[in-house]
């Protein structure tokens, strides 16, 4: 019952900044062990100590600890928004499955139909929980490089409610947050 839950979250405070246990992962950019590239797995835990994930590889029965850098999180349960040049795709949910840094583009697999689309953050609403990267801030650089947590979309201001902590969160537009 109750009492269990609130003794297990006594002892594992809630992060922000981290991925949750569970979220699945592709490897990437990784020298040492290029062969893992491209490897699928799910985050097992966080080490803050060490600032890595420890991650359970789907294909091998092996785990590794990862930098964030050196993994892509899947995230299932996006919808698309504000897409002017098709109508048809605006409120279509499907998977991030990963996030091109040089084009500025989430590749998204639709539910409804077999393929992929490259997307600009802007037009991709994240579901709540997804942890984030905050970006190209002018008001406030110092949250640049930060992760914090979805935790709602605001439809009419067009932003996003990131907990960044226990006790701070921030309103940032889409083209603010990469997951």
């Amino acid at each position: 019952g109750m009492m269990r839950q609130q003794q297990q979250q006594l002892q594992q405070p809630e992060r922000f900044d981290a991925m949750k246990a569970g979220t699945r992962v592709t490897i990437q950019g990784l020298q040492n062990a290029a062969h893992l590239n491209g490897e699928t797995g799910a985050v097992r835990r966080y080490e803050a100590s060490k600032g890595r994930y420890v991650v359970d590889l789907e294909e091998q029965s092996e785990q590794v600890s990862l930098k964030p850098d050196n993994m892509q999180q899947m995230v299932p349960g996006v919808v698309l928004r504000a897409i002017d040049s098709d109508d048809s795709l605006n409120g279509q949910s499907g998977t991030l499955l990963r996030f091109d840094a040089a084009k500025d583009r989430y590749t998204v697999r639709l539910n409804a139909m077999p393929h992929s689309l490259s997307l600009r953050p802007e037009n991709v609403v994240l579901p709540n929980g997804t942890c984030v990267t905050i970006r190209g801030l002018q008001a406030k650089p110092q949250l640049n490089g930060q992760r914090g947590t979805v935790t709602a979309f605001d439809r009419q201001a067009g932003r996003y409610v990131i907990q960044t902590s226990p006790s701070e969160s921030a309103k940032l537009k889409p083209g603010n947050v990469v997951a």
